[in-house]
């Protein structure tokens, strides 16, 4: 770990525990679920029908609860402080299998974690720093260090790094051939199969295509794909979300997925919360142009020349895909903004593509190291991240400067 990739999870740390996550009232009636031995967890308007929830995240809160005396909302926290130290451990892999260089690598992880947008194309349009800081929170996607409020998140992304982590050792890179022998046995990967199903659905498909890939590629055995199927849809049939859609029978509203026709872009605004923004509009381009930005869409670009880089360029257009072309019904179209969060923070990792440029370039010139890092820091970096530094400052100000005053239910 270097300086950069411990104060970034300080700061996110502090961020956790000086802010509340989201829909807190829920995840605290789910824990106590849990700890008052009502496993696996019922409705919570009807005890006689299955809760139709992903709550491994909670279950792992509960047991810290239990075994630590901690309340509900601590619990929480110290769960989402484990999987953001589990994702920074696992960016450090991650990066290296990416890019070259050790300055190239910490600005991927760092750019993974707080990336959003180039904060210059909206100098203009805010009036002071923290103006800027709350419109970057994002209304069509959130990075990495927003998203992980959603509390099922942090092991959202634990999983899904940790097989991307397992995937990309099996394909070969301009840098050299693959090295199979170095990834992981592919036995080894059943119990993330098995649970993949049991934390959410837009994991499942991004694990789905990261196998089919391999196989295509000739890197995973037909018959460890067979395996790894036929494990994922008997976890499937006992997840009590698909079971729900499927058959019905909830005391709470289903998800029903269904075609969005035009296709469009999930979006938090009063105005299209409901049925979201509609892709071939002008409005569509803000996201586009500010929220991702040129620097995310030219590393997207720049990875078609590499094969690993080529998997994360895939997560984030399969999700824009999935995003744009489904609703939910019984939910707002907004809330397909999950299928946007993995491939985002992905792409973001991939505009350090623009520090790699830079260091080529400093190498045929015979520059000093120096001016690649300043020049980096200046026109890319900063701008990249003041938007959620700003962000996660504001909120971590007023939490502690409101004593720490976050709701708290006794068990």
């Amino acid at each position: 770990w270097t300086v950069l990739d411990k104060l970034a999870f300080v700061v996110l740390v502090a961020l956790i525990l000086a802010y509340n996550g989201n829909d807190n009232l829920c995840h605290y009636a789910i824990v106590n679920t849990y700890l008052r031995g009502n496993i696996p967890p019922c409705s919570l308007n009807d005890p006689n029908t299955p809760l139709l929830y992903h709550s491994l995240f909670d279950a792992a809160a509960s047991l810290f609860a239990d075994g630590l005396g901690l309340v509900p909302e601590t619990a929480l926290d110290v769960v989402t402080i484990v999987c953001v130290f589990a994702c920074i451990a696992s960016l450090q892999a991650i990066s290296r299998m990416l890019f070259c260089g050790r300055w190239t690598q910490q600005v991927a992880r760092l750019f993974f974690v707080a990336g959003f947008g180039p904060v210059y194309l909206t100098a203009l349009w805010g009036s002071s720093v923290q103006d800027m800081a709350v419109f970057f929170r994002g209304q069509t996607t959130q990075s990495f260090a927003e998203s992980i409020f959603r509390r099922p998140m942090g092991l959202n992304y634990v999983l899904f790094l940790f097989l991307l982590a397992a995937v990309l050792p099996r394909l070969s890179s301009r840098r050299g051939r693959a090295h199979s022998s170095r990834a992981i046995h592919a036995g080894f990967l059943l119990p993330s199969v098995y649970l993949v199903p049991q934390a959410s659905e837009e994991l499942v498909a991004l694990a789905a295509v990261l196998a089919v890939w391999l196989w295509l590629s000739g890197k995973l055995p037909l018959r460890w794909l067979a395996v790894w199927s036929g494990l994922a849809l008997a976890s499937l049939s006992m997840s009590p979300v698909i079971l729900g859609m499927l058959f019905g029978g909830s005391a709470v509203p289903v998800p029903e997925l269904a075609l969005a026709w035009p296709p469009t872009l999930p979006r938090w605004d009063e105005m299209y919360d409901r049925d979201g923004l509609p892709l071939l509009s002008k409005a569509a381009l803000l996201p586009f142009a500010v929220e991702w930005g040129p620097l995310f869409l030219g590393g997207l670009m720049f990875s078609a020349t590499e094969s690993r880089r080529r998997v994360l360029a895939a997560v984030f257009l399969l999700g824009l895909a999935v995003a744009c072309s489904f609703r939910l019904n019984q939910w707002i179209k907004a809330d397909m903004d999950r299928f946007l969060f993995y491939g985002t923070c992905a792409g973001f990792m991939l505009s350090a593509t623009w520090i790699e440029i830079l260091e080529s370039a400093r190498r045929r010139n015979s520059l000093p190291p120096l001016f690649s890092r300043v020049v980096g820091l200046v026109f890319i970096i900063l701008p990249t991240t003041l938007g959620p530094a700003g962000y996660a400052a504001r909120h971590i100000v007023q939490g502690f400067a409101g004593g720490l005053e976050k709701p708290r239910v006794e068990v």
